[in-house]
């Protein structure tokens, strides 16, 4: 693993322009998101794949994707959003498949949903 700091803005924006989505997705990406210190590509990877699962959970024609953060000391969390229609029991499949990878980087899944609102959480280190 090679630690350093990296653009996270950046990366997500890799991640989507390499991710073949419907063109009637609407993908917001703040552009306020921090620098991150870690394994760029390790992180690339497992967002790349924590992005690809989210999208393919929300079964629809359009749907629109928020990715934003907050800072929660001593964590940064990136949250990654949906407009709704999420299906039923989402949650522990999504969990169960894709907290193992989050864990070896020294950060965690938060994963929550409001009605039909999913919700990823990805708790950082700061």
């Amino acid at each position: 693993m090679k630690f350093e700091k990296f653009s996270l803005l950046e990366l997500i924006n890799e991640v989507i322009d390499q991710t073949d989505l419907p063109k009637t997705y609407q993908i917001k990406v703040h552009t306020t998101l921090p620098h991150l210190k870690g394994d760029r590509e390790t992180f690339r990877v497992n967002f790349s794949e924590l992005f690809l699962s989210f999208v393919r959970r929300t079964r629809r024609e359009k749907a629109r994707v928020e990715i934003s953060h907050k800072i929660a000391e001593p964590y940064i969390l990136i949250i990654i959003t949906d407009d709704g229609n999420c299906p039923k029991g989402w949650m522990n499949d999504f969990h169960e498949n894709l907290q193992t990878p989050w864990l070896g980087l020294g950060a965690n899944l938060l994963i929550s949903s409001e009605t039909d609102k999913c919700e990823v959480t990805i708790r950082w280190p700061k």
